[in-house]
């Protein structure tokens, strides 16, 4: 379900395209779900959060081109949205954070 999707850049996909995606209907989808206990919005954070996790330890990307990425509408939302995750902000996690590398997988 997560590799579904992770696939989907920019931004985050509705359930409906991950539905599509899967070949099950949205409905099915959202039964199975919470058969499972689990809501799409927070697959989706999850997803989210690791891919600003993983760009902002792995990559000399600018912040703003991040949360364009992510598919947020500015930074300040990306900036309330990580600090939820974390507890952070993305300049400060970025700063005490791991050396970079080449770049994003």
């Amino acid at each position: 379900m997560r590799g579904a999707i992770a696939k989907h850049e920019p931004g985050a996909p509705s359930l409906e395209d991950v539905a599509s995606d899967l070949g099950v209907s949205a409905r099915t989808l959202k039964r199975r779900l919470a058969a499972r206990g689990v809501a799409y919005s927070s697959l989706l954070e999850e997803e989210l959060r690791d891919k600003a996790l993983l760009l902002l330890r792995s990559s000399d990307a600018a912040i703003p081109a991040i949360a364009e990425r992510l598919g947020y509408s500015d930074v300040a939302n990306f900036a309330r949205a990580f600090r939820r995750w974390t507890g952070t902000t993305p300049a400060a996690y970025r700063r005490a954070g791991a050396p970079k590398s080449s770049g994003p997988k």
